[in-house]
């Protein structure tokens, strides 16, 4: 007599995580990705403020909050998510 199974993946959210490492590294590369095209577009909301004395683009506390953001962004989040990615993928 034989008995056969078959796996499935578990159901609701923890179905979608990844067990393999190959496919977890390319989620932490495409996060590091994500993170650093969003730090650019907050470069670039920066720059825009600054091209020309007196121009407001965006208010001074948002300017700030996003002066703030872009630098833990830039330094944090596609560093090392990137380092680990790589580690994953090879």
């Amino acid at each position: 007599m034989t008995i056969t199974t078959t796996t499935r993946p578990p159901a609701g959210s923890a179905g979608c995580l990844p067990t393999n490492q190959k496919t977890s590294g390319t989620l932490y590369l495409l996060f590091a990705f994500t993170m650093l095209m969003l730090g650019g577009v907050l470069a670039l909301i920066i720059r825009a403020e600054l091209f020309q004395p007196g121009l407001q683009f965006v208010n001074p506390e948002l300017f700030n909050s996003f002066t703030t953001m872009h630098g833990l962004i830039m330094v944090f989040a596609p560093s090392w998510p990137a380092f680990v990615g790589f580690c994953g993928t090879g």
